[in-house]
């Protein structure tokens, strides 16, 4: 039962608004946040996009969205660049990290990150004290591992007492992820906050090599979805069929996934193939184009764009589905092939981040971390040709979701880990 005085302000990108498209993320989480939590805040940056509908007892504040929100990205990064050049913070991290620094996406990435910071930070000052804020009872919860992050942090340079938490997934985990490789104030951040949940071991032992004075923060807290109550039904009618799930951005090498198609339907000339991509992204119209210009009459295709989770769920129950792929350059832990190994979809992925932890060759395949388009088609035609092998796979995929990644058993172990931490709190152990 919830605590009548614990409260969690939830910082997100988007949600409950669709633009960030987080509802698979957070959506199976907040039925356990409302057993220890009388009441949540959802607090967006951004309110773009359709509004989802919320539970009772959980709140949507949109005024850090108005304050950090802009129609004209000119005018929006003019403002955050007179905020950050002001700051003596801004050039101490030009002269510490000046080969990171001084490229011209990481300058613009450093001006957004702190912008984002200073303003939040102006905006958690009055919220707490308009709101009368008790710190023995209140969580400050930033989904992503981001600007939002650093200014909550700046904050609690002033409110040392206040408890602040952040998962860490994927773009805001890895430097690999982004071209250059940087990260603004990580160390800063580590320094000041409480908690960081890492979404795999693997990003639990990357955060401990960069910082390893951060032990006593960094956690492993693995995602989950729910269980679901069908088993996916493989092709019976010669038709062989492949899904794939995700943003359509440069890392997700969706590119690559039709260079794999292009080689399988050349390779099998004589086997109809159908592959389903859902999800939307920047690059979208431009990877159906190349789609539709290059894949072999064999390879039927089609674009579902973004599928809400129910929606999705119930195109995994309604269709027939023979395995998931998953080519991307880097990763968290994927929810998407959670989801997919929760119906007993067997799973194709790439050896990056946490999917060297949630798929196997016992319970799917594993392909090296940057596989040809060759090795793509060999590992489809893996399954093709061994539907009993593929069978077993089947089962185990739902086993390992089961044992891994049930959404029951995750979020409950974290809601235990944020109320610990507010009884620490109220012991003095902080």
């Amino acid at each position: 039962m919830n605590d009548p005085n614990f409260k969690i302000l939830f910082f997100t990108d988007s949600y409950p608004y669709s633009s960030a498209a987080e509802d698979t993320f957070i959506e199976p989480e907040l039925p356990h946040l409302m057993t220890a939590f009388s009441s949540i805040s959802l607090i967006p940056k951004s309110s773009e996009g359709e509004k989802k509908d919320v539970s009772n007892g959980i709140y949507v504040d949109l005024s850090l969205a108005q304050l950090l929100m802009s129609n004209c990205f000119i005018a929006y990064l003019v403002h955050n660049t007179l905020l950050s050049v002001t700051s003596k913070i801004f050039y101490r991290e030009i002269l510490k990290k000046p080969k990171k620094t001084l490229h011209p996406v990481s300058i613009v990435r450093l001006i957004l990150f702190l912008g984002t910071a200073i303003q939040t930070k102006k905006w958690v000052e009055k919220y707490i004290i308009s709101n009368n804020i008790d710190f023995s009872k209140t969580i400050f919860y930033t989904y992503w591992n981001y600007g939002t992050t650093m200014g909550i942090c700046f904050a609690k340079e002033i409110y040392p007492e206040m408890i602040v938490i952040s998962r860490a997934h994927a773009a805001d985990l890895y430097e690999e992820q982004h071209n250059p490789h940087y990260i603004p104030f990580r160390p800063e951040i580590f320094k000041s906050i409480n908690k960081v949940f890492a979404d795999s071991e693997n990003g639990k032992k990357y955060l401990l090599t960069q910082y390893p004075e951060g032990d006593s923060i960094i956690r492993l807290s693995q995602m989950g979805v729910n269980v679901q109550d069908f088993i996916t039904a493989s092709s019976n009618d010669g038709i062989f069929r492949i899904v794939s799930c995700s943003y359509f951005v440069t890392f997700k090498r969706i590119d690559l996934l039709i260079l794999g198609l292009c080689e399988l339907g050349k390779m099998r000339k004589n086997q109809v193939f159908e592959w389903v991509h859902i999800g939307d992204g920047p690059l979208r119209s431009e990877l159906e184009k190349v789609a539709n210009e290059t894949l072999p009459k064999n390879i039927r295709h089609s674009f579902l764009g973004i599928l809400p989770n129910p929606d999705l769920i119930e195109y995994y129950k309604n269709n027939k589905i023979d395995v998931f792929i998953n080519v991307s350059a880097s990763e968290g832990t994927p929810v998407s092939i959670m989801e997919a190994q929760s119906c007993s979809i067997p799973v194709i992925a790439t050896s990056v981040g946490g999917n060297t932890e949630i798929v196997t060759n016992e319970n799917g395949f594993l392909l090296n971390e940057s596989p040809t388009p060759l090795e793509i088609a060999n590992a489809i035609c893996t399954f093709l040709d061994n539907p009993s092998i593929t069978m077993q796979k089947k089962e185990i995929s739902r086993q390992n979701w089961n044992e891994k990644y049930n959404s029951e058993k995750n979020f409950q172990c974290f809601v235990q880990d944020l109320v610990e931490l507010l009884n620490n709190r109220k012991k003095g152990i902080m």
